[in-house]
């Protein structure tokens, strides 16, 4: 009996981000109309942007794969974590002077509206660190898988590519006219008797040929590279050329990725369609 995998805690997660993103909302826009029992309506949009503009980048932060790179990690911790922290900033003054107006005491003004803000950023870097760990059980089997799959084609290929070589040394001697004064029936008898155990255990070693394969590959690219899905589609192409009876499971376990990963990859390079040929109108002239 398989046991379920441990719980991540996303659900609560997901529940504090929307609850503290909620408050932050009522308290931004309660806060408008301190003064004005008939603020401008844009008042009141902008005073819900606030915390809905840092629930949206935090959210970006979480669900986003960014490539690798320098780059790309200034543009996520610093173009959308400043947009995140701005808003925070000004959510915060909103519900400070809100918590301030309500005659409330200078702890609750100074550090309440920290509680409310603080609950959806904690919330939201918890669906950061859970993702993260997701994606991390998904990619991590099948890298062993692909590095002891990458040392098997290695090794059968060396094997192959040595056997013509011997199957030459062994033909030469017998083609030549010199020893026909010998009988070489009885050795080969001898022989085949002496290796006919070892043969069937030859041919008994691959037990799918479907599996053997002598076509090597590189490391495969990176989850969230460019060039992951096409390079997967080139090796899932070359290995069905190589045999065709191999199943899509069996190429993708040769690959090394799960099968819903192959599947995602033929369905993201498959050629475009071709524009059909635009239809001519044909006029005829009377007779």
């Amino acid at each position: 009996m398989s046991r379920s995998p441990a719980p991540t805690g996303r659900g609560w997660a997901y529940l504090g981000a929307v609850l503290g993103g909620a408050l932050s909302i009522a308290a931004n826009v309660e806060h408008s109309f301190i003064g004005n029992d008939n603020p401008p309506v844009l008042q009141v949009v902008f005073s819900v942007a606030w915390p809905v503009l840092l629930f949206v980048g935090i959210e970006v932060l979480a669900r986003v794969a960014f490539p690798k790179g320098f780059g790309y990690a200034l543009l996520r911790f610093v173009g959308v974590g400043g947009v995140a922290l701005v808003a925070a900033i000004v959510s915060y003054k909103h519900m400070s002077g809100l918590f301030e107006h309500y005659g409330a005491d200078a702890v609750t003004v100074t550090y309440g509206p920290i509680a409310i803000d603080g609950l959806l950023a904690v919330c939201s870097a918890a669906l950061i660190l859970t993702a993260q760990k997701r994606a991390r059980t998904e990619e991590a089997p099948p890298a062993p898988a692909q590095a002891d799959l990458d040392a098997e084609f290695r090794a059968w290929a060396d094997e192959l590519s040595a056997a013509p070589p011997q199957a030459v040394a062994i033909a030469q001697p017998a083609a030549a006219p010199a020893p026909t004064k010998h009988t070489p029936e009885p050795v080969e008898a001898v022989s085949n008797s002496h290796s006919g155990p070892e043969d069937a255990e030859q041919a008994d070693a691959p037990a799918d040929p479907r599996m053997v394969t002598a076509l090597t590959f590189g490391p495969l690219p990176e989850p969230g590279d460019a060039a992951r899905y096409p390079e997967i589609r080139r090796r899932a192409e070359a290995l069905n050329a190589e045999d065709a009876s191999r199943s899509q499971q069996n190429i993708a376990d040769l690959i090394g990725v799960p099968r819903r990963t192959l599947r995602d990859a033929l369905a993201a390079t498959a050629p475009k369609p071709v524009d059909p040929p635009k239809l001519r109108v044909l006029t005829t002239q009377p007779s």
